[in-house]
């Protein structure tokens, strides 16, 4: 009795890790929402670069207004544009990102149905569970 509940007990281990947890479809949207939200704070940050950049060579060049030289007013706008553009991927890739990870943390592995067998002394025990 003794080798049939040892061998009861080992085929239940290995049929308990058999088969990994199923997720539906739900992970794999969040994946890619994630996966746009952290593409679009790059954007982001490329914007915030130019952005710095454009004020950057404006105060290299130590020229104070739009009227001593056209060109500031082109650098002006530039900077304005990018930083907008910036602040628009940052705040949309924060959201994406957020939304992603709530999708898959959302998703619950898909249980199935499992048998079980629970060796005792006096004999066996056997079930059925499930959750849903």
């Amino acid at each position: 009795m003794r080798r049939l509940s040892l061998l009861l007990t080992v085929l239940i281990a290995v049929n308990a890790f058999a088969e990994p947890p199923q997720r539906t479809f739900l992970s794999a949207v969040g994946v890619g929402v994630a996966g746009l939200g952290l593409g679009l704070a790059g954007f982001g940050l490329g914007q915030q670069l130019i952005a710095s950049d454009a004020r950057a060579v404006m105060k290299a060049y130590g020229i104070p207004t739009a009227a001593e030289a056209p060109a500031v007013s082109i650098l002006q706008k530039r900077a304005d544009s990018a930083g907008t553009l910036a602040l628009v991927g940052f705040l949309g890739g924060a959201a994406l990102l957020a939304g992603g990870i709530v999708l898959v943390l959302l998703d619950s592995p898909a249980a199935p149905v499992t048998a079980f067998v629970t060796p005792l002394p006096g004999g066996a025990a056997a079930g059925v569970t499930a959750t849903f």
